[in-house]
């Protein structure tokens, strides 16, 4: 029952997030809430296996960003 609550907030606070990264913010946020439901329902459409492939490929790209950021760290402290 909560999450008829926190979707929305936090699709909404998402497309807040990226339209604050952009400069000149000409962009309406429905846009970006829009993007971000298909997203959310097309994989749930795909069932336990859609959202297990997601959730594989979303992991990946954190181990990938975190390993990243490891070696931007390593790269300014030898500097």
């Amino acid at each position: 029952m909560q999450w008829l609550v926190i979707l929305p907030l936090e699709v909404i606070a998402a497309s807040i997030t990226i339209n604050f990264w952009e400069d000149s913010q000409k962009y309406d946020h429905a846009i970006f809430i829009t993007i971000f439901l298909v997203i959310i329902v097309s994989i749930n459409l795909f069932g336990v296996k859609g959202y297990g492939e997601a959730e594989f490929v979303f992991s990946m790209v954190k181990v990938i960003a975190v390993i990243g950021y490891m070696y931007v760290i390593f790269r300014m402290i030898n500097v």
